[in-house]
């Protein structure tokens, strides 16, 4: 990951934690219910953060400072949940909030909940600086309707990848990241990208 993010358990998805269950699904095979994210101490930070959203007064304020402080200059892109999931349409209408005090900073939202970013977009205006990309939840499934999304599909080898990479749209975006062996981004930020309607990303 390029910059900064925020994150909760994945242990706490609503619409998740049922696709979790059901065979085939992005949620049965997620990246966040294994390995470094499952251990004591990232797990009790994952609570504290979302404990500090439901406790801390103006909450939004200080994210957005935090955000400030933390974002690299000269590239100052953010990602909301690397692990986790909205757990209300409140909870994204405030994070809209964190997007407005900071307009220099490109923020990026990947979910699954369908219904709370309905909720909160009639409740709010999505500041412009912000992507939300609306995650398909069968891998090898189509992408969802809406203006932004993404998908998972696997297993395909390096090589296969890789000219799928050569052969980006926006339209269909291949996961630069997902071509080498450490998926780091690179100078890539597709997924920050508004014109970029889906990013595919290889099942890891």
């Amino acid at each position: 990951m390029p910059c900064p993010s925020w994150s909760i358990s994945a242990k706490r998805c609503v619409l998740g934690s049922e696709l979790r269950k059901q065979a085939d699904t992005v949620c049965s095979k997620c990246y966040a219910c294994k390995g470094h994210f499952v251990m004591g101490p990232v797990h009790k930070a994952n609570e504290q953060r979302l404990l500090a959203f439901y406790a801390v007064e103006d909450w939004h304020v200080y994210m957005a400072r935090y955000i400030e402080l933390l974002v690299p200059i000269g590239d100052p892109h953010f990602r909301w949940f690397s692990s986790g999931d909205l757990q209300s349409a409140t909870m994204l209408t405030t994070i809209f909030k964190v997007c407005e005090l900071t307009p220099t900073v490109r923020h990026w939202l990947p979910t699954q909940e369908r219904g709370f970013v309905e909720q909160a977009l009639r409740m709010a205006d999505k500041p412009d600086n912000l992507v939300i990309r609306i995650s398909g939840p069968m891998i090898n499934g189509v992408p969802p309707l809406a203006d932004n999304t993404s998908v998972v599909v696997g297993p395909v080898s390096k090589e296969a990848w890789t000219k799928r990479v050569a052969a980006n749209t926006h339209t269909r975006f291949h996961c630069e990241a997902s071509a080498g062996d450490d998926y780091a981004c690179g100078t890539c930020r597709a997924c920050w990208d508004s014109t970029v309607e889906t990013v595919v990303y290889k099942l890891h």
